[in-house]
């Protein structure tokens, strides 16, 4: 029986002199008894991740769509083998299935050279196709249970003919690990110096296909950056959206802090985890990072935690501090890159770090970044924009707010006099002095016709209405809601918003 060696040195998917066994190890394992004098490489339910160099002497189960046998036929020479099975016997459902053209990029079929190729039915369905030249097995579903390793047990001695041994060296595997990520930020207003609640500013959900998004709680920003199997390309993805974000939200910057909502880091990585890849990212990764990004991450701060997807699965201990800098998230990914890479080659990996096996590894640079940003992550700024070299434009800016009852045709008129008279350089000195909106607000009835302030119409009323970061305004029912909006009324209009100017220019001067 196949099984994975771990030394007390190096955990690995491979054994030497042994096949390769790339994913899904309890589930391939009969199967790979069974045909493993045939091929080097299995694989199951894995399109991504490891890969063959040339895509030679492996068998692939659920990884790959299987074209019909006409589309082939424009490149190879295409035999049709048609299996049978002892009669009565019943074939899972399971057995047949197959990858879609929309589920997958695994291996691209028509880019192996023109060869004999054997197409296997069975009940008039395609269960597989192999590639006589690189001894290649693109297959359905044959090893997802041990129901459907019996029938491939039972159609073996019609099909093992076709098949050629495996040759006595073992192919080159290459890596190919894509990252993506969504990590979580809070939201500071720079105008108020507070943090602010995402879901009531972020015009994205949250949605995977919402670049800038908000979590499930809402009160923190969630980034999603487009995967790549390049880490320099997914580096810039992320400050991509980063620079759209400072453009849609310019009053705002992102903070990795993390004492008032709890952020993560989320990794993603588009290949299956077994428990020792989690146990390598713990070790390697995940122990050093895990107790940064504030206190507000509670139960979320842990180590192993990870949550399965259908492209991989999403490493889930790191905090957000890990994409407060390009040179420690390229720091991190590569890490996890050489490490993972080398636990799915036949190099192995230690499964904690040590000096020679950074070395071994070459990630002496990315160490000593990771290393010195976890040693002196107290002083460093939390303010991802800066640390990634966004520059952030001041803005200065009044919001008009109305509360209390307004006809829909008084705020209009009212809005759109109000930002007209409102000049630029008093915006700025308001804006300076900590005030970011005017709100109107309306005086009940029985109060008469009253004002809350100075004005050339009506009456002064002395009453106390608080806004944070802002100045109140009441007006009476009379201008607010009025039977008929004339000309008379938009004239009263006229007046009081300049009224409301020079209270705003009073208050400038005084600097009250």
């Amino acid at each position: 029986m196949m099984e994975r060696v771990e030394t007390v040195e190096r955990v690995s998917f491979f054994k030497d002199g042994d096949v390769i066994i790339l994913n899904d190890f309890e589930k391939i394992r009969e199967g790979v008894a069974l045909l493993g004098q045939f091929f080097w490489a299995f694989s199951c339910h894995d399109p991504k991740g490891v890969v063959m160099s040339g895509y030679r002497e492996g068998a692939f189960f659920y990884c790959c769509p299987l074209p019909s046998p006409m589309s082939l036929e424009q490149r190879f020479k295409v035999n049709i083998i048609d299996l049978h099975l002892p009669e009565g016997m019943k074939v899972p459902s399971v057995f047949f299935d197959i990858r879609t053209e929309e589920d997958t990029r695994g291996v691209d079929l028509f880019s192996l050279p023109p060869q004999t190729v054997y197409y296997f039915l069975l009940n008039s369905q395609k269960i597989g196709i192999y590639f006589q030249r690189n001894r290649l097995l693109i297959a359905s579903d044959w090893t997802h249970n041990s129901e459907c390793v019996h029938v491939m047990r039972q159609l073996l001695p019609q099909i093992c003919k076709f098949f050629k041994k495996r040759s006595s060296r073992a192919p080159r595997i290459s890596f190919r690990l894509t990252f993506g990520g969504d990590p979580e930020f809070e939201m500071f207003d720079m105008r108020t110096r507070k943090i602010a609640s995402a879901s009531e500013i972020v015009h994205g959900g949250t949605l995977s296909s919402h670049e800038i998004g908000v979590d499930g709680a809402g009160y923190q920003v969630e980034i999603r950056p487009s995967p790549s199997a390049h880490i320099d390309k997914f580096v810039k993805n992320f400050r991509d959206i980063l620079l759209r974000f400072s453009r849609e939200y310019p009053e705002y910057t992102l903070s990795a802090q993390g004492n008032r909502y709890p952020l993560g880091g989320h990794i993603h990585l588009g290949i299956s985890p077994t428990q020792e890849i989690v146990d390598l990212l713990d070790h390697w990764v995940g122990e050093k990072v895990v107790d940064l990004s504030g206190t507000a991450r509670g139960s979320y701060k842990k180590l192993g935690a990870i949550e399965r997807k259908p492209w991989g699965f999403e490493y889930r201990t790191p905090p957000a501090a890990i994409f407060l800098s390009p040179s420690v998230l390229r720091a991190v990914l590569k890490i996890i890159k050489r490490v993972i890479g080398a636990y799915c080659t036949r190099d192995g990996v230690a499964l904690y770090p040590s000096d020679d096996e950074i070395r071994r590894l070459g990630i002496e640079r990315d160490w000593k970044v990771l290393e010195d940003f976890v040693s002196n992550y107290h002083s460093f700024d939390k303010d991802v924009m800066k640390n990634w070299r966004i520059k952030v434009q001041k803005v200065y800016n009044i919001d008009l707010v109305f509360r209390d009852d307004w006809e829909d045709e008084v705020k209009s008129f009212v809005k759109e006099l109000f930002f007209r008279k409102l000049s630029k350089r008093l915006t700025k000195r308001l804006s300076k002095q900590g005030i970011y909106r005017v709100v109107l607000f309306g005086l009940r009835r029985e109060r008469g016709e009253v004002c809350s302030f100075p004005n050339h119409l009506f009456s002064v009323i002395d009453y106390a209405y608080f806004v944070d970061n802002g100045l109140p305004f009441g007006f009476p029912l009379s201008v607010r809601m009025p039977d008929e909006f004339t000309d008379e009324i938009k004239k009263k209009w006229s007046i009081l918003v300049d009224d409301i100017m020079r209270e705003l220019r009073r208050r400038v001067r005084s600097g009250e």
